[in-house]
């Protein structure tokens, strides 16, 4: 099962430890933008890590939102153009129209 999840912060890695250990197989994929988090996680955690989905091109299993809700309208357009099967969002719905 490939796994995306957005923002790896208190939620994000809540969500990672829980599906960690239930998914045997889980391939982990994370986007946070935060270079010193993910430098100091990177050593820390085998998953991957990219500071924004810009590369991603592959449709995942499952996303979890869990960045702040006013990225999420655009977090969850980018889920939908790549075809991610389940998209779940854990905050609650955030943005704003123009």
């Amino acid at each position: 099962m490939n796994i995306l999840i957005y923002g790896f912060g208190r939620m994000g890695i809540t969500h990672y430890s829980i599906l960690n250990k239930l998914l045997n197989n889980a391939d982990f994929t994370f986007v946070e933008p935060n270079k010193k988090l993910t430098f100091l996680l990177k050593k820390n955690f085998l998953v991957k890590f990219f500071n924004n989905d810009s590369r991603l091109n592959k449709k995942f299993d499952l996303s979890i939102i869990t960045a702040p809700p006013f990225a999420h309208t655009q977090i969850i357009n980018s889920c939908i153009k790549r075809g991610d099967n389940v998209i779940f969002v854990e905050k609650p719905f955030g943005g704003y129209l123009n």
